[in-house]
């Protein structure tokens, strides 16, 4: 089973999270081998994602989403929200005090855009 991990600076994840889970969606899903996100850890500075080789050829994309800095209950909520919504939650990340979660979702990409992802 082969494995990857991508790092991301804390910079560069506060500043533009939505382009992060474009590029860890186009990561595991560049054939002619398939990834999932199987773990995320905020070391030091960086963000770091461990991907391991797909068991199915499901579809999925990646997202991320800040969420502020919030209490235990409202934490439970939004992940409640989210799964409710066709997520799972992969991890929550703290970066320079602020909470992001990162989400998947099982979907189906038309033509167009699976090929824009394999490029």
């Amino acid at each position: 089973m082969d494995n990857r991990t991508s790092f991301f600076s804390f910079d560069d994840f506060a500043l533009d999270p939505e382009s992060i889970g474009e590029t860890i969606t186009k990561t595991c899903m560049h054939l002619p081998m398939k990834y999932e996100v199987r773990g995320v850890a905020a070391l030091n500075d960086r963000v770091l994602f461990f991907m391991s080789e797909k068991k199915n050829f499901d579809d999925i994309r990646y997202v991320i989403d800040e969420l502020g800095n919030l209490n235990d209950n409202e934490m439970v909520e939004i992940i409640n929200g989210r799964w409710q919504g066709g997520f799972t939650t992969i991890g929550l990340i703290k970066v320079y005090g602020s909470y992001f979660g990162i989400f998947e979702s099982r979907i189906e990409f038309d033509e167009d855009e699976f090929e824009v992802l394999n490029k």
